[in-house]
């Protein structure tokens, strides 16, 4: 049995548990269980974005296996605003690589909007990839020879499709952003926070269901990295995509509605919603 809400097994009796159009479900805190009474119908009767069930990702080095993620299960829904936190090892940027559809599971069950990507072809995976999830990286991954508004339409210009109302697009996300005046600058001719906007901005470009940034504050300073998950928060707020931050810092999950936490492999926890977070009103 796993937790609607946030998707860890439930091993034994549950110590939380309701009940909704007849069915009862177990969850791992009084946190899930809330979130769970307060909308039903979002855990108990729509797919979540994301669903890992006892997801094993094992990494062959020579004659050694190393196990690196042990029977994770997880849900992330439509709309959520999540940090995924451990310590170095737990395993947060291999879940995040499953989720990205980086990387595929040994064993297990991985269902991304939808897709069972363990039923998917490489090809299957590169068009799910680029069509539905948008990617920031802790060292922004900028082309240096490109402007700005060139790295976010790159995309689009890597599939042909660099047209006019890309191009639009693209400079209306560096408008969002703050770089309306910034668009023909080359990454060198940016500072890292600016740099870390034209990333986003290209993350939303192809208008994904899912942004899975990694340590996107792990090159900047405490005063820009707070600019930055600000920016990130308002564009969740004003956008209705699911963001899922993958992080070491306390300070920068707390600005998340959630907080999952991952030890050894597994998902321990579901910290609830973050005391920073703020939630779209309709």
């Amino acid at each position: 049995m796993y937790d609607p809400v946030c998707g860890i097994a439930i091993d034994g009796e549950a110590r939380f548990a309701s009940e909704h159009a007849g069915a009862r479900y177990a969850f791992c805190s009084r946190s899930c269980q809330d979130d769970f009474a307060s909308d039903p119908a979002r855990y108990a009767e729509m797919d979540p974005l994301i669903r890992l069930e006892q997801v094993v990702k094992t990494y062959d080095l020579g004659e050694v296996k190393v196990p690196v993620l042990r029977g994770l299960s997880m849900r992330i829904h439509h709309g959520d605003f999540i940090a995924i936190v451990g310590a170095s090892g737990s395993g947060k940027s291999t879940a995040m690589n499953i989720i990205g559809t980086l990387d595929v599971p040994t064993e297990g069950k991985a269902v991304i909007a939808g897709k069972d990507v363990m039923r998917m072809t490489e090809t299957d995976l590169a068009d799910l990839r680029n069509g539905k999830i948008g990617f920031v990286f802790q060292q922004f991954n900028l082309v240096p020879s490109l402007s700005a508004l060139e790295n976010v339409l790159l995309p689009k210009t890597l599939r042909g499709a660099a047209d006019a109302a890309a191009v639009k697009r693209a400079e209306k996300l560096l408008e969002s952003v703050g770089l309306g005046k910034r668009m023909t600058h080359r990454p060198s001719e940016l500072s890292g926070g600016e740099q870390q906007r034209v990333a986003i901005a290209r993350a939303f470009i192809n208008d994904p269901d899912l942004i899975l940034a990694d340590e996107p504050t792990g090159s900047l300073d405490s005063e820009t990295s707070g600019k930055i998950i600000d920016l990130l928060s308002d564009l969740w707020r004003t956008s209705s995509k699911t963001v899922v931050i993958i992080t070491h810092d306390p300070q920068i999950a707390a600005n998340t509605r959630r907080i999952l936490t991952m030890k050894d492999g597994r998902l321990v926890s579901n910290g609830g919603a973050a005391s920073k977070a703020i939630w779209p009103t309709a």
